[in-house]
């Protein structure tokens, strides 16, 4: 039997993990909700995961910090994420993600926040 992939979806709006859920049903993996950094982080915290969706606007610990923390941890260091956002701004934006931890297979990509 194979085992699925457990996907963790970060993101502060319940319509944006609706949307995530919608797109990424398909791919018949395992989708973890998490509405917050801290709570992104406690799912880390038990949970093996193959790839991070990753909303940068949340209030309280953003995307960043969030993403600094994961990348902190020896266990969740090599776990891909991806940054989500309805904003551009510009190249500063990208370097913080990648001084965030996002390594350079990252990606942006639009979300409807």
């Amino acid at each position: 039997m194979v085992q699925k992939a457990k996907i963790l979806l970060v993101d502060d709006r319940p319509e944006n993990l609706l949307a995530l859920e919608a797109i990424l049903s398909a791919l018949d993996q395992t989708l973890v909700r998490a509405s917050s950094g801290e709570e992104a982080l406690k799912a880390l915290l038990t949970d093996d995961f193959a790839v991070i969706l990753l909303d940068v606007q949340m209030p309280g610990m953003d995307g960043f910090e969030t993403a600094a923390h994961i990348k902190r941890r020896e266990r969740t260091r090599d776990i891909p994420i991806i940054f989500l956002t309805a904003i551009n701004h510009g190249p500063h934006h990208t370097f913080r993600g990648y001084a965030a931890g996002a390594g350079p297979g990252a990606a942006s990509v639009p979300s409807q926040n």
